[in-house]
């Protein structure tokens, strides 16, 4: 049975090393080798060194040089190579899982073109809306800008005539003036036309309307402030009830 004497561990009898220091090993129950030590020769008292023995030829032996020491736990192939890098396994497709990615890849392009075509006819509605609004708005402004300003605007009675009214304004710009007369039973309108003209003289424009009904009233459309004012007016009265005919009063 043999021995490591430096690391204390047995080693198999075929071994010539010690696996582990490479060192010598030895067998169990076998001296040392002992190492030979050169006396110095006596010397005579006569100072005459006595004839000595030639020195013993030295051993040629050479010990081996002890490998590197390796962790017991390391293999010699894992200190040497890199670890293996794992690899995925494969994976399996069910069937129709293509067929089934094909057709969630076409769904999501068909929902992003629908996206943009949503964004771009937002876009359109919202400018149609916009354009709506100011040919709105224009025809508004052209209704208003039609009509035309007054300075003056007065509703006078008529003496001896209590179903006829005068009415007294002056225009001060270009356009039209509305006059309404509603009655119980009737409606007449009446549209005067202003040229820019008809604004340079100061006089004021008068004329008569006389109707078929007592119990009337008068509206009076005309611009004013940019917008269109509407002016009601009663029948006119006199100052006091005046005899006109028999059983009649004004």
């Amino acid at each position: 049975m043999k021995y490591c004497p430096r690391c204390k561990t047995r080693v198999p009898d075929t071994a010539a090393a010690c696996a582990t220091c490479g060192g010598p090993i030895r067998q169990f129950g076998t001296a040392p080798p002992s190492t030979a030590t050169s006396s110095p020769a006596p010397v005579s008292p006569a100072g005459n060194t006595p004839p000595t023995s030639p020195p013993a030829p030295a051993s040629s032996a050479v010990s081996p040089k002890p490998p590197a020491a390796v962790s017991p736990t390391a293999s010699p192939s894992t200190s040497s190579s890199p670890p293996p890098i794992p690899t995925q396994p494969p994976t399996l497709e069910l069937p129709g899982e293509r067929e089934l990615r094909l057709q969630l890849a076409g769904l999501e392009h068909e929902v992003a073109r629908s996206g943009r075509w949503v964004t771009w006819a937002g876009a359109v509605v919202a400018l149609l809306l916009l354009l709506l609004a100011a040919w709105l708005y224009d025809l508004r402004m052209r209704e208003i800008r039609s009509f035309a300003t007054l300075d003056q605007l007065d509703l006078r009675a008529i003496p001896r005539a209590p179903l006829a009214a005068e009415l007294v304004y002056r225009p001060t710009s270009a356009g039209k003036v509305e006059f309404i007369r509603v009655a119980s039973e009737s409606k007449e309108t009446l549209v005067e036309h202003h040229s820019i003209e008809d604004t340079a003289t100061r006089d004021p424009r008068r004329f008569s309307w006389t109707g078929a009904d007592r119990d009337y009233k008068v509206l009076v459309r005309y611009r004013e402030n940019g917008r269109i004012r509407e002016q009601w007016f009663d029948p006119p009265q006199l100052n006091g009830p005046r005899t006109l005919e028999r059983g009649q009063t004004y």
